[in-house]
């Protein structure tokens, strides 16, 4: 079974197939894919490298967003596998860090956009919009097709990773659906309460 392919059909049966045949090193190749296909338009429209070469930018992004991402699941999985435990669950951090890996597969196959982006604009994805109204470098179809894919791919991401949480903790699916859901949530309102500390310290 190769986890890249099988995740589309047969999400459950792919993250059992990791957890008892992958090594944690697997994870780690997995995570690598990860930054590749996020990281660069992660970074696009941003105005972080000004004056860097093309090739200094990658390699920039490409440490950085596998440094983000590899912190990024292993607290993922310690948060998942407690709130998990709090409804009910039985799983383990290690078992939780393959199904956070399977969440996150789908995305893995929107690779060749980034690459594309890059050869179409180069550096000045990179670069902050020049226009007063503009929001990115890219044009507005590229932009428009790129986020409608991304949107697609991370809500069947949602699905897999629900799955995955329900399989580690053995509860249901709805159940890891409600672990992520919490998760998010609370996510959203500490980002808005600092938010808006900092806004009344400021002013």
């Amino acid at each position: 079974m190769n986890p890249l392919l099988s995740i589309w059909s047969q999400p459950k049966n792919t993250v059992q197939y990791m957890m008892d045949n992958k090594p944690i090193s697997y994870l780690v190749f997995l995570a690598i894919l990860y930054s590749f296909a996020t990281g660069i338009l992660m970074f696009a429209d941003l105005g972080f490298f000004e004056g860097f070469s093309l090739p200094a930018i990658l390699l920039i992004i490409t440490v950085i967003s596998i440094i983000l991402n590899i912190a990024g699941w292993g607290l993922a999985s310690v948060i998942y596998t407690w709130l998990g435990k709090l409804l009910g669950g039985t799983g383990t951090i290690r078992n939780m860090c393959y199904a956070v890996a399977a969440g996150s597969i789908p995305m893995i196959w929107t690779m060749p956009i980034g690459f594309i982006a890059v050869i179409i604009y180069g550096e000045k994805l990179f670069m902050q919009p020049v226009d007063v109204f503009a929001i990115t470098n890219m044009s507005t179809g590229f932009y428009l097709i790129n986020n409608l894919i991304a949107m697609g791919v991370s809500i069947y991401g949602i699905v897999v990773l629900s799955k995955a949480i329900g399989l580690v903790h053995n509860f249901s699916a709805t159940r890891g659906f409600g672990v992520v859901m919490i998760t998010l949530g609370t996510i959203i309102v500490v980002t808005i309460m600092v938010m808006f500390s900092i806004f009344l310290f400021i002013f």
